[in-house]
């Protein structure tokens, strides 16, 4: 399906950087809007951007659903609690991964 990309709406905490983080073999890119508290996250499914959960250990995808309603839709400038905290219940597993992360500051990925 095809959605338009709203994510130049969203005010990110890290400026023009993602953070990166190594998460079993793959290296993701995450954003968080300090506006609504929405995150998104790159190289989990593909090269272009998705809406994730954060947890402690890992980053997870979020349902379909989920991901083209927050790549559809403008910032909504501030937290929608409700709402998003039932969306960020809908986790799509990734299967053949354990709970090994390694986090690394974007200036850190730019030195290797």
């Amino acid at each position: 399906m095809s959605y338009r990309n709203a994510l130049h709406t969203h005010l990110w905490s890290d400026r023009e950087i993602p953070h990166v983080i190594h998460q079993e073999t793959r290296t993701i890119y995450h954003r968080r809007c300090m506006l609504c508290g929405r995150d998104f996250g790159q190289g989990l499914k593909g090269g272009g951007w998705h809406a994730v959960y954060v947890g402690i250990l890992r980053i997870e995808l979020l349902a379909e659903s989920v991901n083209e309603r927050w790549l559809g839709e403008d910032c909504p400038g501030e937290p929608q609690w409700d709402q998003d905290q039932q969306d960020r219940t809908q986790i799509v597993a990734l299967p053949g991964e354990t709970n090994e992360v390694e986090l690394v500051s974007a200036t850190q990925e730019s030195m290797h």
